[in-house]
């Protein structure tokens, strides 16, 4: 049995695409929580159908505008695990941190599972605001946190959205491409905050910090190339024209088309790495662990002559 502080989980945001690899991890090494799959009203039935077999998991419709009804949910629950999306993660999620610390929740593990905002800062508003924000509201509430950065998701960078194009095979990159940043599977995601939660007492009110590898656009390159056993076409773009590019989006969109440009200049900016300022990765704090293989993913979406 698991002796960590935390045995009912609220999860927030499991039945999305990221969600989805959470829930798979509470079924195979998460037995000893209690887990509420937190979703809406209207998806309550359909969602109680889908894990009709998984005495593990209850299903709890709730309506993210009524304050008294997230309260009432969260009660009882030792921690709020929230895997909201992007556009989520401001005002939904600071309500979910209001409703918890008002339910006597001990912990609220916030969605970040990105990059460290506090090295990366100013580089993408729309993303690093809102979670400041909820960090904030989370310290100025009774509830311990604790906070679980692991980079960019390696299983969803080799598409067209960091400007990936597999079918003629090219890809734009930002500066000269040798600088690297952080990389984690969804999967190990999952893994690793399930583990961290059953050690919850040991990590309360810290950042933990883990990346399954520290890869840059160049090595990226390479790696595709094996796969697939051909030259990709690079094509390699100044900094100072994407930020052009970010800075024009930023006033006509708020900067939400613009989106992938700003994350690879994280990348291209050194500002990626999780073991930067100072900071180190807490890998070696799960022996047990092990991350999944980049080389196995490309070779799952390249596709070979």
């Amino acid at each position: 049995m698991s002796t960590s502080a935390i045995k009912n989980i609220a999860l927030v945001g499991g039945t999305g695409t990221t969600g989805a690899f959470f829930v798979e991890e509470f079924k195979k090494n998460g037995q000893d929580f209690q887990v509420t799959l937190i979703t809406r009203k209207e998806s309550e039935e359909s969602t109680k159908a889908k894990f009709a077999d998984t005495p593990q998991f209850t299903i709890r419709g709730i309506d993210y505008d009524d304050e008294a009804d997230l309260v009432k949910a969260f009660t009882g629950q030792d921690a709020v695990l929230s895997i909201l999306g992007l556009e989520s993660v401001g005002s939904q999620q600071l309500a979910l941190v209001k409703a918890a610390d008002m339910a006597g929740v001990k912990f609220f593990i916030p969605s970040e599972f990105g990059s460290d905002f506090n090295v990366a800062a100013g580089e993408s508003d729309i993303i690093f605001k809102p979670k400041k924000a909820v960090r904030q509201a989370i310290e100025e509430s009774s509830l311990s946190h604790i906070y679980i950065l692991t980079g960019m998701f390696s299983d969803f960078f080799v598409n067209p959205y960091y400007c990936w194009d597999l079918e003629g095979f090219s890809i734009e990159i930002p500066g000269d491409g040798s600088q690297k940043a952080s990389f984690t599977s969804r999967a190990d995601i999952a893994k690793y905050t399930v583990a961290i939660l059953k050690r919850a007492d040991e990590f309360a009110n810290k950042t933990v910090r883990i990346a399954g590898h520290q890869l840059s656009f160049n090595d990226w390159v390479g790696i595709i190339e094996s796969a697939a056993g051909k030259k990709l076409t690079v094509t390699y773009s100044s900094i100072e024209d994407i930020e052009a590019k970010v800075a024009a989006d930023i006033k006509t969109t708020g900067g939400w088309h613009s989106l992938g440009d700003q994350l690879r200049l994280i990348i291209a900016k050194n500002l990626g790495r999780l073991d930067l300022g100072g900071n180190a990765l807490d890998n070696s704090k799960f022996p047990s662990l092990e991350f999944s293989s980049v080389e196995a993913y490309v070779d799952s979406i390249i596709s070979k002559d």
